[in-house]
């Protein structure tokens, strides 16, 4: 249990996981983070990067202000990815659109209700006698 302790992170930006599972095994290894200061390096030690920093430079005192810091941040990372990928979805869909007029080279428009495509054949066009 220590060394799960030791090696705990945040795995699939699942901060709820992380730190239900922190507190475990924090309640049950006494002897590695024996002071509140102790548990909340440790707690910020196991964040993403990203998120690490950010709650560094708040400076919580408690373990509870630092789990509330990082709910804080990693639901705005997650409004931010979320709003990336609908504003990438959107360009997407406006590019669709845009391609909406053309056709591929070797097809015609539509004509009396029938797409038309346009056939080649290779081959000699030498006439066959047959007797």
């Amino acid at each position: 249990m220590e060394s799960e302790l030791w090696n705990l992170t945040v795995k699939n930006n699942d901060l709820a996981a992380y730190t239900q599972r922190f507190q475990e095994l924090t309640m049950m290894c006494t002897k590695m983070v024996p002071e509140e200061e102790d548990r909340v390096k440790k707690f910020i030690g196991g964040l993403l990067d990203n998120i690490q920093g950010n709650v560094i430079v708040v400076e919580p005192t408690t373990l509870q202000d630092a789990v509330r810091i990082a709910n804080n941040l990693m639901d705005q990372n997650l409004k931010g990815y979320a709003m990336k990928n609908t504003e990438n979805k959107r360009k997407f869909d406006n590019s669709q659109k845009d391609n909406h007029g053309h056709q591929p080279p070797n097809k015609r428009q539509n004509v009396g209700g029938q797409n038309v495509v346009r056939a080649y054949t290779t081959g000699n066009n030498e006439r066959r006698v047959y007797n």
